[in-house]
């Protein structure tokens, strides 16, 4: 695990050395695109391939999965060679590195791989390849955060070797469980049990359809106290006329039972216990009925805890022929594939003034003819 502390400037810049490929061939022309983009909606992972001039090629893994992963940013580079100019599986490693982000950590709104260090989009040519004969750097920078004087901003980067399998597939990470990524924590100058537990993130997909929203939620709690905290966690769901209750839920892979709760609300019921210096987090699934047109999920109820939620993901899908679907919340990013529309909304720090509400026009009815 590598700890930085950076302040006042949010910025990182990583330095990344890569394996050197087969001698260079200037003179043969890839068959393939520059660039090739693989993306699941129902995992977050991603990969973007890159053909270098010299025949090698650049993979980068955004959100590999891994247990106890809630969105956090994983960027790797991976040595797959190139098939195109006739190189079997002698011609490279298939080995990938990566560089997660802490999970409970803001996401940085500026990230690139460069052969240089940059601070702006426009600090890295888009047209000009990476060469893999000088260093390369993977630069993050959280842009939209300010520091006061003597205020600091303290990340934590995990970096090693990812897990591959048939060559082109996405790797994967070792097991980072919450004490690995609760290690690090120590070296922080403690807060007084004063302080409170701190709703650090949280990633929910919700994925809907005309008679039901299933919710796939991880949620990651802090606690920056020298002390350890136990506690009660009260998890309401929102229950109206088209929105019945959930018959079962599921936290940790436990079912629950749901009890009523504030009006309109039921609620599961738990304890958490938080060690000093240390995250916890937790995942959450249940679906519930739905008889109109919306699907409705509580964020609100964040406003009960002492400071704004850190980090806010939401991706929701829903059929296509939805017709005049809308989100409560801004779209940072929306595709439809094969009948499949998928949205993501992400805020942070998030103090929610609205639940995350998708909304659609309920289908006309056949006029009867007679």
């Amino acid at each position: 695990m590598k700890i930085a502390r950076f302040a006042p400037a949010l910025f990182i810049a990583v330095i990344a050395c890569g394996k050197k490929g087969p001698p260079s061939h200037p003179d043969a022309q890839p068959a393939r695109p520059r660039f090739g983009v693989q993306w699941s909606a129902d995992t977050g992972r991603g990969m973007v391939t890159e053909a270098l001039p010299d025949g090698d090629t650049l993979a980068t893994c955004f959100h590999c999965a891994y247990p106890g992963y809630t969105g956090g940013l994983v960027i790797g580079i991976y040595d797959l060679g190139n098939a195109e100019l006739g190189w079997t599986d002698t011609g490279f490693s298939n080995q990938a590195n990566f560089f997660a982000l802490d999970p409970s950590l803001p996401l940085p709104d500026f990230t690139a791989f460069a052969n240089r260090f940059a601070h702006e989009a426009s600090d890295v040519d888009p047209a000009k390849p990476l060469d893999n004969k000088t260093m390369t750097a993977l630069n993050l920078g959280w842009r939209d955060r300010g520091l006061a004087p003597g205020e600091s901003f303290t990340t934590a980067m995990a970096l090693g070797l990812a897990t591959t399998g048939e060559p082109g597939s996405i790797p994967r990470l070792p097991t980072m469980d919450d004490q690995a990524w609760s290690r690090w924590r120590a070296h922080l100058p403690p807060h007084p049990a004063t302080h409170g537990i701190h709703f650090v993130a949280e990633r929910v997909a919700l994925d809907v359809s005309e008679d039901a929203v299933a919710v796939d939620a991880d949620y990651v709690l802090a606690n920056p106290s020298m002390a350890s905290v136990g506690m009660r966690i009260v998890y309401p769901i929102l229950v109206a006329r088209d929105r019945p209750a959930p018959t079962t839920i599921w936290v940790d892979g436990q079912t629950l039972p749901l009890v009523a709760g504030d009006r309109g609300q039921v609620q599961a019921e738990f304890p958490l216990s938080i060690p000093p210096q240390a995250i916890r987090s937790f995942h959450v699934r249940y679906a519930q009925p739905l008889l109109g047109n919306q699907a409705v999920y509580l964020v609100t109820s964040a406003l009960r805890w002492p400071f704004p939620i850190d980090r806010a993901v939401f991706v929701i899908k829903h059929p296509a022929r939805f017709r005049g679907a809308a989100l409560s919340y801004p779209t940072l990013h929306r595709e439809t594939v094969d009948g499949q529309t998928t949205l993501v909304a992400a805020m942070q720090p998030f103090r929610p003034d609205r639940e995350v509400v998708l909304r659609w026009k309920a289908p006309s009815r056949a006029r009867h003819r007679e």
